[in-house]
């Protein structure tokens, strides 16, 4: 049996998406001037006609950027106070440069993994909880044995926000992530992968985000939800 606490994290998530924003141009330097100056310690800064992007090694956290986009992430870290307070202060700048007042969607992705080496405490856990039963007739009719099991759905939580998850068992030699000038030491190869990204459905206005606020309380319905399937 697994719980919560036994999932390493490998990338936490939030994302804003708003109408194609003209200003990008005239104030992309700008953007990256003053989030590096809040955040101090760069690791790398890239700039181009269509994003940028800057990250913070020592904070584990990287931000990009586009006329349609922000994404702010921390990597191998479960501080999501600090991405909160850090996302307050990026959006918050970038929504006042490029004069940004709603939001088409906000998202919200957690993806944890399990370190294992047995294929099967897939199989266990998301059988018992019914989203995977393949018939061991309908196999042995197919084949000899199921390969590469994954549970991938998405539901509407209410008129506001919707989930989407991806269970996977997952057998890589690289990272699937960019992790460029980040410590690696904690990266998994093999394990079973935990993906849940909580979003909304419906326009947000600025005026109403609280970053922070908001991605302290979707980990706890990130936890909430791993602990109904895996207990």
């Amino acid at each position: 049996m697994i719980s919560y606490s036994d999932l390493v994290p490998e990338l936490i998530v939030f994302e804003v998406r708003y109408p194609h924003r003209y200003l990008y141009l005239d104030n992309c330097g700008k953007i990256l001037k003053e989030i590096s100056e809040h955040l101090k310690d760069i690791g790398q800064a890239d700039m181009s006609i269509n994003s940028a992007s800057i990250n913070f090694p020592k904070k584990k956290l990287s931000v990009a950027f586009s006329p349609e986009l922000i994404v702010i992430q921390i990597m191998y870290s479960k501080d999501v106070k600090m991405l909160g307070e850090y996302s307050n202060l990026i959006v918050n700048t970038i929504c006042r440069l490029l004069e940004i007042n709603v939001f088409s969607r906000i998202g919200n992705r957690f993806q944890f993994i399990k370190p294992t080496n047995s294929p099967d405490d897939f199989s266990k856990i998301f059988a018992k909880n019914k989203l995977i039963n393949i018939p061991g007739e309908v196999i042995n009719k197919l084949g000899s044995k199921v390969k590469d099991q994954a549970v991938k759905f998405t539901i509407d939580k209410d008129e506001n926000f919707g989930y989407n998850f991806r269970f996977a068992y997952t057998k890589r030699d690289y990272p699937h992530i960019n992790i460029k000038d980040f410590d690696t030491s904690k990266f998994i190869s093999e394990g079973i992968f935990f993906d849940i990204d909580i979003f909304t459905t419906k326009s947000v206005l600025l005026s109403t985000l609280d970053c922070s606020e908001l991605i302290r309380k979707h980990i706890k319905d990130y936890e909430f939800l791993i602990n109904m399937f895996i207990e």
